[in-house]
This record gives C-alpha cells, structure tokens and sequence, in this order.
C-alpha cells in the first residue's frame, strides 16, 4: 500500500519521514513557512536576492514569500493520504512586511527562518518589524491562521489525515551533554510555550497530535546537535506512531469527490477575515475601529468632546501594556483580539447603572470572585450606536468587543477567554441591549438622593472638565434629571438581576453569592470580604463636603416619587 505523504513542517517531520517504510511516498513538501505567513496575503515587495547555493533553502524563502501553503495543498489535495505537519519552523518569529488594505489581516508576513537568516535575506529584512514567537501578538496571529488552515483542511477533506508531530525537545543529547539553545530558546521554556500551540491547534484544526516526552538528541545528528534533532530510537518511535495512524486513517477512509474551490484565500490574496461578515459591514467595523485608535475626536462633539481625550489615554495605555509601536499596530493588534473572542463568544455583563452606586466596587467583587475580566466604565461614540443598529450580530460583536478589549484591565490571553464587564453610567439602557448574546444586564441601584448627592458635591473633576460654568442649583437640577431619565428609560427593560447597594455594604459576601446563584455563575462569596477589607468599596474619601441644606430640600422633593417607587422613601 502506497502513502503518498505532504510535508508541511521542517526538521521533525522531514527527519522522521526517512525512516518511515518505503511505501510511503513523498508527495509535496513545504518548509520554512509560518502558518501566519502561510494565510495572509503575499507580499507584492521584490524578494531579497538569497545568497545561497541550494535550490532547496532558495525555493522555500520564494514559496514563504509568495504564501504557497494553500496553492500546494490544493495542488496535492485529491492525492493525499497523510498529511505530516510540525511548528518547529514558528520559533524564529516573523517579519512584518506591508500593510495591504486596512483589515488587520491583510498584512503580509516573511516567516524569519534559518534559511532567510543564512541566506542574508532577513538581514535585508531588519528595517521590517520582528514579531518573535510566543509574544502576545505572535500567539493573536497564529490563532486566526490557525481557524483558517482549520477550515481548508475540512475542505480539501484532509483533517482526519493530518497528524502533528509534537515530540518534546531535548534537554540532553544521548551521551549526556546539554544541548544548545535554537535562537536563543531554550529547550525547557521551549517545550512550555510549544505544549501551548500544539494543544490549542489540536483544539481548534482537530487533527490528531503525536507526542514523545523521552527523547534525546543525537550528538552526531547528519544536521548537527539541536533539539529537534534526535536518537533513532526517537525516530523510529514516531515512525512506529504515523504507520499505526495511516493504517487506521486508511481504513477509515471514505471515497471523496473533492474539487479544488476557483475562489482564492487569502494565502493566494484575498478573501474576508471572517467569511460570514458581508464585506461592506466589514468595512464599516474597520473603519469606526481604525477612527477610535487613531483619530477618536471625529467619533465625539459637543459636549462629549472630552470623551475623545480619554478615548487618547485608553489607546496610549493598551499600546504600552501590550509592547505595541505604534497605533497601527494598536489597531491590527485589537481587531485580531475581537475576531479571536468572536470565535467563542464568552458572556459581557453589564452593570447598569447611574453612577455614584458604587458599580466599580461591584466590578472587583465579580472579577475577583467569578474570574472576570473588568474592563470599567466603556462608552461606545454615537456613531458605533448608529452603527450597530444596522449590522448583523458578528459585524456588531466584533465592534462592540473591540471597544472593550481596548479598556480590559487583564492581560491578552485572559481578555480572549474571560466574561467582560461594563460598568458605563448612562442614561439610557441602547448601548447595553444593542450587544449581541451572551450578554447579562445587572441593575445596580441605590437611593436616589444618594447618587444625586454624590455625582453633584462629590465629583469635582468631572465638574470642573463638562460643567464648570453651572451654579450648584442648576447642577443638582442636571443630576436629578440624569437619574430620573435613567429609571425612566428602563422601566420597560428587565435586567438579569437587581442588586441594592445598600444591602452590598451590609453584607457583601452574602449579596454577591446571590448575585452568582441568579446568573448561574459560581461565585466566591469571601472574595467579595477581601474586596471590602483592602478599601474598593468606591466611598467618598476626599474632604468634607457642605451641602446646602437647601438645596437637600429641592432634591427630596424632585425625588420623592422615584424613591417611593423604588422603595427608598
């Protein structure tokens, strides 16, 4: 029995395929080509000239350059009876060429590999930024290329006859001498970070891993001492593993009436980031998305203009947590995040509320006690608002989550996992109901007068920066507004849940375990008493405030029948 094998991989799978049997046959091959470059577009830059004598390293840096992943396996697909693939060739990083179009993805990457290093060609290359393996943006790439090889695989039929090798690297060679770094990675930290992405791309393609945890290198390897280059006893373990796997993937094997697709991918140039996104509400993501990193003023006017300056400052702080460049990269770096949380859509649960209720304390609790990704207070512009109205559920999530990554307090690989939480004050519930399930809304309320008291006496700053011109009676008359129109407008809406701020001081722990029992979430009850005990409870702590009694009064009465409708009169 023939088995014509496809190679996309370098040393491990090429290695152990000579010691495969000879009725395995070598069909296709692919090396020295990120799975990141693989699936974004090629570059329309002239390839470095290789100094190289090999046709072989040659060829590989034109087919990285050029993207060929998809075009081969096309090519081979209808052949194909197993399809050998390994990361070895991701751990020397990428370079990031051109911008093609404003779609994050529409990049185009040059995988830095041994051969472009030797060849010269990555020297050529230096000016072009480096993003190194197992970095936060290395690992955002590699996820979205790895639901695009995901989704080839299932069309060219290949997934159940795909096998990752993933044999851990040595630490030692069989004499027992320490083997040396590859790039400086050391084969310890080395297997931590590829036992990350040989698990998630199991995860996400499918396809069957084959791992080997006691392995040695070979101190007299044809390639010399590495890592990934071992004993033949390592090899023929692995051989022993892919024979037993293509007897079984044969057997198995249904008869396939594939037929190459005409229409391109982005490996050859050009498809959507997300095919179920129409092109045109793709467009208007990227475009409001591109306005808020890079020019928030044109989002807002009037008397939100100083939103446009906070928008600065959130941009300023994600680009420096994050290592990123510049704010292109906040940008491709933010809309790679929201099409990676879209995939799975964890829960967004929003406190609504006034302000002045205490919902920040409320967010530490739920963050701490239901592992929670806080994210404060997030105001989507008017123009998201218009926006989301008109797009379809995807298009507007990954709007809306975009806006919230950007302020999400954790870092990247729990901001793609973890429930958000929104603790925005606004007035009406739009922005809150416009999000696309899985959504919660907790109505966080608290006295009335209260919360006129503290966002008219106990906010100075604020004042100072929207309202510095109003007396203090046409102050409070603003606020009392503010909240009547808040209960106003969500009169009709049910929340999820209710949670009093009153009874969250009396009793956090108890209020914060029912909170978790009505949302069916978990929650840790004590935590919210650490919480409290290490001062988050939002309380007023600047100096005295004298309020005139008077103006307590008008308050009272303008409140009055809101209160007693709430039960706090």
């Amino acid at each position: 029995m023939t088995v014509r094998t496809f190679i996309y991989g370098s040393c491990v799978s090429r290695d152990t395929f000579e010691r495969l049997p000879r009725d395995f046959e070598l069909l296709g091959y692919v090396a020295r080509q990120s799975l990141v470059s693989a699936f974004t577009p090629s570059t329309t830059r002239t390839l470095p000239t290789a100094d190289t004598r090999s046709d072989f390293q040659r060829r590989m840096i034109t087919n990285d350059w050029e993207s060929s992943l998809e075009r081969q396996l096309r090519e081979h697909a209808d052949r194909v009876d197993l399809l050998l693939w390994d990361l070895c060739d991701e751990r020397v990083g990428l370079r990031r060429l051109e911008r093609l179009s404003r779609r994050p993805t529409m990049h185009a990457w040059a995988t830095r590999s041994v051969d472009s290093i030797r060849a010269g060609v990555d020297a050529e290359l230096e000016e072009f930024r480096l993003v190194p393996f197992a970095s936060g943006r290395h690992r955002v790439l590699f996820l979205h290329a790895l639901r695009r090889f995901g989704t080839l695989l299932d069309e060219l039929g290949l997934r159940q006859r795909t096998l990752l090798l993933a044999p851990a690297w040595a630490t030692h060679t069989s004499e027992g001498s320490r083997v040396p770094t590859s790039f400086g990675l050391d084969p310890a930290r080395a297997n931590r970070l590829f036992h990350d992405y040989h698990s998630t791309a199991s995860q996400i393609t499918g396809v069957d891993l084959v791992t080997i945890h006691d392995v040695a290198a070979d101190p007299h390897h044809a390639w010399g001492p590495a890592p990934f280059h071992y004993t033949d006893s390592v090899y023929n373990d692995l051989s022993r593993r892919i024979v037993e796997a293509a007897v079984s993937i044969s057997s198995h094997r249904q008869p396939e009436t594939h037929r190459p697709s005409p229409t391109p991918h982005v490996g050859s140039g050009g498809v959507q980031p997300d095919a179920s996104v129409p092109t045109s509400q793709q467009e208007t993501v990227d475009d409001l998305v591109h306005r808020l990193v890079h020019e928030p003023a044109s989002l807002w006017s009037g008397e939100r203009v100083q939103m446009a300056a906070r928008q600065q400052k959130m941009v300023e702080k994600f680009r420096t947590r994050n290592g990123l460049r510049d704010l292109e990269e906040v940008y491709e770096t933010l809309m790679a995040w929201a099409r990676e949380r879209a995939t799975n859509r964890p829960m967004t649960y929003f406190v609504v509320n006034p302000g002045s209720a205490g919902s920040h304390w409320l967010q530490e609790m739920m963050a701490d006690a239901g592992n929670m990704n806080p994210c404060g207070d997030v105001y989507l512009p008017p123009a998201f608002m218009t926006a989301g109205a008109s797009l379809g559920d995807t298009p507007r999530g990954l709007l809306f989550d975009a806006s919230h990554l950007l302020q999400a307090y954790r870092p990247i690989d729990q901001s793609l996992k973890l429930p958000l939480i929104n603790t925005a004050h606004i007035r009406g519930w739009g922005q809150h109901q416009l999000m696309p399930d899985p959504r919660r809304l907790i109505l966080l309320s608290r006295d009335p007068l209260d919360v006129v008291i503290s966002r008219t006496f106990r906010k100075p700053d604020y004042r100072a920066q929207q309202f510095s011109k109003e007396d203090d009676f046409t102050y409070l008359q603003r606020n009392i507004q503010f909240v009547k129109n808040f209960y106003e407008r969500g009169k009709n809406s049910t929340p999820d849940a209710i949670v009093r701020y009153e009874d969250l001081r009396r009793d956090p722990r108890t209020q914060i375990t029912k909170l978790g029992q009505t949302l069916g979430v978990p929650f840790a009850g004590e935590r919210a008493l650490d919480v409290d005990a290490r001062g988050g409870s939002n309380k007023y702590t600047g100096p005295p405030v004298e309020i005139p009694e008077y103006l307590r009064t008008v308050a009272i009465k303008e409140l009055s029948e809101l209160r007693s409708r709430l039960d706090y009169a």
